[in-house]
């Protein structure tokens, strides 16, 4: 009886240690989720265009407007491209013509002047104030008159400019009825054209918005898995609590590397402003700058990696990673349409391997509680002694 009151004596600081441990894990890990949560913005949470989507929208062609109405099909002016950017975000024009190209806004009143002189844009329009915002949730002032005389303001010296035109988009916050109706396949959500006139042409670029369906997610976190959690899981079930440390403290650095370059990506894939650029890559960034410095600093103490800190240095760690760079780009895995410089599939990896390197570490915490410590306590010695 004594000896057991005695080994229920010993295991009981053991057990408020799990149990500090815990709090202390569920705390900063609650901290890194406002961190992240706080800084970033689900539909915009690295760049100036969603990060994912399942709309496409592509340029087709152009046509002659006759009376405002679409007529028959011509040959785009000599120096000017049509482009979409950020999957159905953006349309954007280049003319390297002698000719400005004059776009029209949405009461065919002026609304852009793209050409020799750079790119100008018309105060009087109420498009320019509406492609403010992708849904046109704004206040356009009084003095916006689409009958007006234009009021050109200058934009850029750049023959070129990309805008948020509403006719290019589904503008809904809702799908449209057919996609509800039958979201598992691609289709045409609507046909859509945006007037321009070059010289005395009439013109109007013409295009289509898509529905392409997702694939499904559980191929991307099963890759992760194999890739992530396989190694660390192989040499704690060996044993081999150290070498699984580091390993995982590799993993870790791998992939907020990673991150950061998919968030570089991100800014790369459409124009947007040095500040708007800066603020995208650092919400990637901070994390994941904080996350490698968790790691490192258990990689420089490695002699002490089985004292209870450790572990939970990493697992905070790896929440970061899994909250910053997983959980909060998680549309990037439930989408067709990524707005990415880099390829889709690569992305996509990132996400997955952000999410499930949390994995990993509980399996180093948990292998760390199982791991049988020395006992350091020195018991009497009751051997009778020499008289």
């Amino acid at each position: 009886m004594m000896a057991a009151t005695a080994a229920a004596r010993a295991m009981a600081p053991a057990a408020r240690g799990v149990r500090t441990r815990v709090g202390r894990v569920c705390a900063l890990i609650t901290a890194a989720l406002a961190l992240v949560v706080a800084t970033a913005s689900p539909a915009l949470a690295h760049g100036p265009t969603p990060d994912a989507s399942n709309f496409a929208s592509r340029v087709t062609g152009n046509v002659i407007m006759v009376d405002g109405k679409p007529g028959a099909d011509a040959q785009t002016p000599q120096g000017v491209q049509w482009r979409i950017l950020g999957a159905d975000a953006l349309l954007q024009v280049h003319n390297t013509g002698d000719s400005d190209v004059i776009i029209t806004g949405y009461n065919s009143e002026p609304f852009l002047r793209v050409g020799p002189e750079g790119t100008f844009e018309n105060r009087r329009s109420p498009a320019a104030y509406l492609n403010a915002d992708r849904y046109a949730q704004v206040e356009v002032p009084a003095d916006a008159d689409a009958a007006a005389e234009p009021e050109w303001r200058k934009l850029s010296d750049e023959p070129q400019w990309q805008w948020h035109d509403h006719r290019i988009h589904w503008m809904a916050q809702e799908s449209p009825p057919q996609v509800e109706e039958s979201s598992g396949v691609t289709q045409t959500v609507l046909d859509w054209n945006v007037p321009y006139q070059v010289a005395d042409q009439q013109l109007a670029v013409q295009g289509v918005l898509e529905w392409i369906p997702p694939g499904p997610v559980w191929p991307w976190l099963v890759g992760a898995a194999v890739a992530v959690v396989v190694p660390v899981a192989v040499l704690t079930g060996r044993g081999r609590s150290h070498a699984a440390t580091r390993a995982l403290i590799a993993i870790i650095g791998a992939v907020a590397v990673a991150g950061i370059v998919v968030a570089i990506g991100d800014v790369l894939a459409t124009p947007a402003s040095l500040g708007a650029n800066a603020w995208a890559v650092t919400q990637t960034l901070v994390p994941a700058a904080i996350a490698v410095a968790l790691a490192g600093s258990v990689w420089r103490h490695a002699p002490s990696d089985e004292e209870a800190a450790t572990t939970t240095t990493l697992l905070v760690a790896a929440a970061i990673l899994a909250i910053s760079g997983g959980f909060v780009r998680l549309a990037e895995l439930r989408s067709s349409q990524i707005v990415n410089a880099l390829p889709p599939w690569s992305v996509r990896a990132v996400v997955a391997a952000s999410m499930v390197v949390i994995v990993p570490a509980l399996l180093v915490m948990l292998s760390r509680d199982r791991t049988p410590r020395p006992d350091r306590t020195v018991a009497p010695d009751d051997s009778p002694r020499a008289a």
